[in-house]
């Protein structure tokens, strides 16, 4: 059975290196340390879930997901938010965005395979 396919989308490497480790076994795990990093490898690495750390420099997770969904094929592609925060604005903030799935940094290798698990079965 061919593995399914995750992109992980976060600026800090330490991080990067921690979920690749975690999902290598069961998934192939793409890394990308931008949002326009990211959006570039969807037409080469065609994950069928995106990881994305939503507080970034740069474009961070609300306009790499606006970016996503504009490239064709993807507007459908389920979009786990990564962050360390997890207050009530926050939050909310976050669903504003309809993401598949929320996970908080660090992220146990439980709670990310159940995220991914549940958008993808």
């Amino acid at each position: 059975m061919d593995k399914k396919k995750i992109l992980v989308i976060d600026d800090d490497p330490k991080m990067l290196r921690a979920i690749k480790a975690m999902l290598d076994e069961d998934y192939q795990v793409s890394l990308a340390t931008s949002g326009e990093q990211g959006v570039g490898f969807l037409p080469k690495k065609e994950p069928d879930v995106i990881i994305l750390d939503y507080e970034m420099p740069g474009w961070d997770g609300a306009k790499t997901l606006k970016e996503i969904r504009e490239v064709p094929g993807y507007k459908n592609t389920p979009v786990i938010f990564s962050s360390g925060r997890e207050d009530e604005g926050f939050m909310e903030e976050l669903s504003s965005y309809d993401p598949a799935g929320f996970v908080k940094k660090p992220p146990n290798v439980n709670s990310l395979k159940n995220a991914i698990e549940s958008v993808i079965s």
